[in-house]
């Protein structure tokens, strides 16, 4: 723990990731770890249909269509916050399709922020298309984060902020550019403490969910089983110094 930087707040926010993932994956769980599909729509009179058509099966089909479609939320859900950061990467390739002769001309409107007329009007044109509110405090508050995510990924990070919470995002925002410390820097450090402890979670919850209380998804982590040098062929043998 001694790389770990801002550790007053790296025990707020990280392990409001870590119960963010226990949660999830309990709900993914439920279903099983595997690929699937469901029948998804945005026609509002086929939601009803479906719903009906809930109603009429029998109990067990019934359970396990609400199980199979609960898990697959859960699933979506944190497919979704993953791809917020990649939102900023998307918005560069916005940036270059942009006329130089259509930007806005003289001093930016709002306070400084560091971003180019280009990169607003390209923030703006993406959260307009991708349905986001577009008022000029949500544009500069997601500009923000949306950039701060981007650096972050490009860093290396993808664990920690797979599962962010509100936690998280605003600790992103706050986060005095004054600091000694970047923040980038600052979540590199957590990633490193956290990011195996994440990675394990992940497996041991749907080891749970699964009535499989025996730890092995412990034993087989990389930062784990390179400490070991024994084999799996022996992790339940007596012969083994770590048996019993």
């Amino acid at each position: 723990m001694a790389d770990l930087l801002n550790p007053e707040h790296a025990n707020l926010v990280a392990t409001s990731a870590l119960l963010e993932c226990v949660n999830q994956h309990y709900r993914i769980g439920q279903f099983g770890g595997r690929t699937d599909k469901i029948t998804s729509t945005t026609n509002m009179a086929k939601i009803r249909a479906f719903t009906k058509e809930l109603a009429s099966l029998e109990y067990e089909a019934a359970v396990h269509s609400i199980e199979k479609r609960n898990a697959m939320h859960a699933a979506n859900g944190i497919q979704i916050g993953s791809d917020e950061n990649a939102y900023w990467e998307i918005i560069l390739k916005g940036v270059k399709a942009l006329d130089p002769a259509t930007l806005p001309k003289g001093a930016p409107k709002g306070p400084l922020d560091g971003f180019s007329a280009a990169e607003k009007v390209a923030t703006e044109n993406f959260m307009k298309s991708a349905g986001f509110g577009t008022s000029p405090e949500n544009q500069r508050q997601c500009r923000g984060l949306w950039k701060t995510l981007f650096d972050i990924r490009k860093a290396g990070v993808e664990m920690i902020t797979c599962y962010r919470t509100a936690e998280f995002n605003q600790y992103c925002k706050m986060y005095s550019r004054r600091s000694d410390i970047s923040l980038v820097d600052t979540i590199v450090s957590w990633e490193k403490v956290y990011g195996p402890q994440i990675a394990q979670l992940e497996g041991r919850v749907l080891e749970h969910c699964k009535g499989d209380y025996s730890g092995k998804s412990r034993l087989m982590q990389k930062h784990v089983a390179e400490r070991l040098q024994v084999a799996e062929s022996s992790w339940n043998d007596a012969s083994n110094v770590w048996y019993g």
